[in-house]
């Protein structure tokens, strides 16, 4: 079960970076970092404590974006760029109740 941030699985992704797609609740919740998506620094690495923040989208079971119902600057029907762990984990939190 994911409770932090640090519970989230990472994988190399085929933009070069990291990502993690997690089922959280009743939603999906997509964390990316690397030189081609909304993370700082914007560049590829093998770890994320390379990274002090991230893209973070959530999806719901209709497959549809809703990420700005749980991240204020998120765009509607989008992802949110430069999100910090702390932010992430608001947002486990938030999915998993």
């Amino acid at each position: 079960m994911v409770k932090v941030f640090e519970d989230l699985v990472f994988e190399r992704q085929i933009h070069g970076g990291l990502g993690s797609s997690t089922k959280v609740g009743d939603h999906t919740l997509s964390v990316q970092c690397g030189k081609f998506v909304y993370s700082s620094p914007r560049e590829d690495s093998t770890v994320t404590t390379a990274f002090s923040s991230f893209e973070v989208a959530v999806i719901n079971s209709d497959g549809d974006f809703v990420t700005e119902k749980f991240i204020d600057d998120a765009e509607d029907g989008g992802v949110a760029g430069w999100v910090e762990r702390d932010t992430i984990n608001q947002v486990i939190n938030k999915l998993s109740k």
